[in-house]
């Protein structure tokens, strides 16, 4: 089985989900220069370069590959539900 998870948001979005995390680009360098061959890394570049196109939507995508579950009929519906809300909806 193949499920790929999807999630879409803005720069802005992720911006302010770095600065709840970290406080601030700043405190986050701080922690990498304690520890600099750290995952945290990644992190502080991606931050970066998202600032650099603030309205830019971001796309993440995971996909796990596995035969070890199956899923029925209800947890088909239980996804369709997650999915239907948090569907953002634009008004024209």
């Amino acid at each position: 089985m193949i499920i790929t998870l999807i999630k879409e948001q803005t720069t802005r979005e992720y911006d302010e989900k770095m600065k709840a995390k970290y406080g601030s680009m700043e405190k986050l360098k701080t922690l990498l220069e304690k520890t600099p061959k750290n995952t945290l890394y990644a992190d502080l570049e991606n931050w970066k370069l998202l600032l650099e196109t603030p309205e830019e939507p971001i796309r993440m995508e995971n996909i796990i590959i596995t035969n070890k579950i199956s899923i029925g009929e209800n947890e088909t519906q239980i996804l369709n539900i997650i999915k239907m809300k948090n569907l953002k909806v634009s008004e024209k």
